[in-house]
């Protein structure tokens, strides 16, 4: 759900390309090994498809090819519904993983391979793309994440930093200030600013279930001080909306819905080529009782997992694919995707890397420089969607509905399928080594 970059669906005619490389469809009928990737990446793995056949003479005649091109936030859904029909290697969004491994889709990393993630990559990637304590993918990436994109000819450095001033400057300005809670995607950022946090365990069945502080004063006090900011802007310099094509098209000069600033996923230099004024910076601040809390964000990860059909076509083919991954996003392969302008795992990588180009990656580090970054895979189920959005949509509407306010809105949100239910002020204890 949370990977919203833009990504070719579809090879070019025309585009295979020769000499080993990794191309659209079999060729032989030798050992081979399929992947499922994004179009816009597709050089760089071409790339590392030549040299891992170069370097490993065992895999030099085998057949490794882009079977689909496809963005890694769409994989998991082919993937599940036919695991037969999908790719041996597939590239997916660590907020997908989950669904993949209840639908006994993905192989499981090896001990030692993991111990070397959790060296290269850290731990932060490890929890990132683990479920119950198992690791499923080999990272690659750590910039799936939303921010804060702002006209600089609109907003000052001061404005950009809490909801109410970009609100305040958005009216005056007659523009529109881009930010869907509403979908229920960006709406931990303004509870885990006032440190209220979710996450999974299971319940004596095996069943995964939300545990929350949602249902506490200071959840309340969020969803209070938002209803105030919608009062005062929803309609009115608040637009929410997250669709990418109204924010690309409004940022551009002369339109006739224009937009000055958003949170959001998306591709800078998309957003830059339409309006060059534009900047990325750090999420903002929203006011809780008269204090400035800074939101947060989640800190996904683009991973590679291994189809576990795999097996059905032998310990070859097992090993191949696992021989492929740990290639693919060893320090080396992963500098590559710098010059995609791609923020990546490997922690030596970024330490070097000269990020003065990448203005996203900049503003992300900050935020996971001030600990305001959130693992997402291992902390959200397919359960936490609808009551979330469904919450927000009251905010959006200023109707409680059926509800007589915050309070008893979140109470019924945490009584919803797949949640854990407790008193007010009595949230399940949070896991020591959470935050």
């Amino acid at each position: 759900m949370f990977n919203k970059k833009n990504s070719a669906l579809l090879l070019a005619a025309g585009a295979l390309v020769a000499g080993g490389l990794a191309s659209c469809g079999g060729g032989n009928d030798g050992p081979s090994l399929s992947i499922w990737c994004p179009g816009t990446d597709e050089s760089v793995i071409n790339a590392i498809v030549a040299s891992f056949k170069e370097t490993y003479e065992d895999y030099a005649d085998w057949n490794i090819y882009i079977d689909q091109t496809i963005g890694e936030g769409d994989t998991q859904a082919p993937l599940v519904q036919d695991k037969t029909a999908s790719a041996d290697i597939i590239c997916m969004a660590d907020d997908n993983l989950r669904t993949a491994v209840q639908s006994n889709t993905v192989l499981p990393v090896d001990a030692a391979d993991a111990a070397a993630i959790a060296e290269s990559d850290g731990q932060d990637a490890v929890d990132s793309l683990s479920i119950n304590g198992t690791l499923y993918g080999y990272p690659y990436r750590m910039d799936n994440s939303y921010l804060l994109f702002y006209d600089t000819t609109i907003y000052s450095q001061e404005d950009i930093k809490s909801l109410d001033s970009i609100l305040k400057k958005s009216q005056e300005a007659g523009v529109d200030f881009c930010f869907d809670l509403a979908t229920g995607w960006y709406s931990p950022s303004v509870f885990m600013a006032n440190d209220v946090y979710q996450w999974i365990d299971q319940d004596q069945d095996g069943v995964d279930t939300i545990l929350s502080e949602y249902y506490t004063q200071a959840g309340v006090d969020v969803a209070e001080a938002l209803w105030k900011l919608s009062e005062t802007y929803t309609n009115n310099g608040w637009n929410w909306t997250a669709d990418q094509g109204v924010i690309e098209g409004g940022v551009k000069e002369g339109s006739d819905t224009p937009v000055g600033a958003a949170i959001l996923w998306n591709d800078y230099n998309i957003l830059k080529a339409n309006n060059p004024n534009i900047a990325v910076a750090p999420l903002p601040a929203i006011t809780v009782n008269g204090e400035a809390k800074p939101l947060h964000t989640f800190q996904s990860y683009k991973a590679l997992i291994i189809n576990n059909n795999v097996e059905s076509k032998g310990e070859e083919t097992v090993e191949a694919a696992k021989a492929l991954c740990r290639f693919w996003t060893n320090a080396t392969n992963q500098e590559r995707y710098l010059d995609l302008d791609y923020g990546v795992s490997n922690i030596s990588v970024m330490e070097k890397a000269d990020t003065t180009n990448m203005p996203f990656v900049q503003a992300l580090n900050t935020m996971i420089e001030e600990g305001r970054t959130y693992a997402q895979a291992p902390h959200v189920t397919g359960n936490f969607w609808t009551p979330m959005q469904n919450l927000m949509t009251c905010i959006k509407n200023l109707d409680w509905g059926a509800f007589s306010g915050a309070k008893e809105a979140i109470r019924n949100m945490i009584n919803s399928t797949g949640w854990t239910t407790y008193s007010f002020d009595d949230a399940p204890e949070r896991p020591a080594d959470l935050i």
